[in-house]
Formats: structure tokens, sequence, C-alpha cells
């Protein structure tokens, strides 16, 4: 079966400015929004995780938060040995620190997993596939961080 949960929300953002030779500020930003989820077997071999989320009013200085996301994760086992996994992850426009617009990007993750035996198996794993380039974090006007590039993990994972 697959479990399905909806979640909506209403955020309050406090924020103290501290300014010399002034009065101190607190700032409140209130954002409201909505998280969708489902994870479970679409059929015996094909298992899903997907989830969504949208933000609404957002004001100017809220940061680090798109308006929308969104993610999928597929693992088909093709038989007892061998399963294959991919997933897509979309993430909207974000403010960054220092009033940086940070574009939106998607994301492609895959990996392969083979069961050498009950206690072992071998799992490759492949992040950002299409090599996109994008920006997830600033921390400044002038300091945006720069997301990895593809890159692969392979590894055998044990039982004891």
């Amino acid at each position: 079966g697959i479990s399905v949960t909806a979640a909506l929300y209403e955020l309050t953002a406090v924020e103290p400015t501290y300014k010399a030779d002034e009065e101190d500020e607190i700032t409140e930003t209130i954002y409201k929004g909505l998280e969708l989820q489902a994870v479970g077997n679409i059929t015996d071999k094909w298992f899903i995780s997907a989830g969504a989320s949208f933000a609404s009013d957002l004001k100017p200085n809220v940061t680090e938060v798109p308006s929308s996301t969104f993610s999928i994760w597929n693992l088909y086992k093709f038989n007892d040995k061998l399963s294959i996994g991919l997933g897509i992850i979309d993430k909207g426009e974000t403010l960054g620190k220092g009033k940086t617009n940070l574009p939106a990007y998607t994301w492609i993750d895959a990996a392969a997993y083979y069961k050498i035996d009950n206690n072992m198996r071998l799992q490759l794993n492949v992040e950002n596939v299409t090599d996109e380039l994008y920006y997830p974090h600033s921390y400044g006007t002038h300091q945006v961080s720069i997301g990895a590039p593809i890159h692969a993990t392979l590894k055998i994972v044990g039982r004891f």
C-alpha cells in the first residue's frame, strides 16, 4: 500500500535587528504553506517516495525558503539481486541572505543495488546525473555557494 499525508502550516519567523545608536527592532513574518507526501509500493517490485511543498505569503525578508519544491524517488526491483533507483528534485527560486536571488534548479539522482549474498550488497549512487549548475545557499550579497557537480559513490554494504 501507499501512505499519503498532507499538512497545512502557518509559521512565524522572528528576526531581531540590532542597530548602533538606535532602538532594536523585531520583525515578524508569517507565511503559510502546504506539504504533501506519498510513500509506498506501487507494485511488489516498484517503490515510490514523492513529496511536494508550496509556501505562500512569502515576504521579501524570508530567506532560504522556496515557494515550491518537488521530489520523487523510484526504486524498481528487477529480481532478487538487482534494483535500480531514479529520483528528481526540483527546488523553486529562493531569496538568499544578502537579498541574493538564487535561481530554481532541477537535479536527478540514480542508484543501482546488486545483492551479492544475504549479508552483502554492492551499491552505486550517482548524484546530480545531468551535472546541473545550481546555487543552494547564499551567505551574503557576494557569498553564494555552488552545488556539487555530478559525483558517484561505489560501496560494498555488509551486515554482520
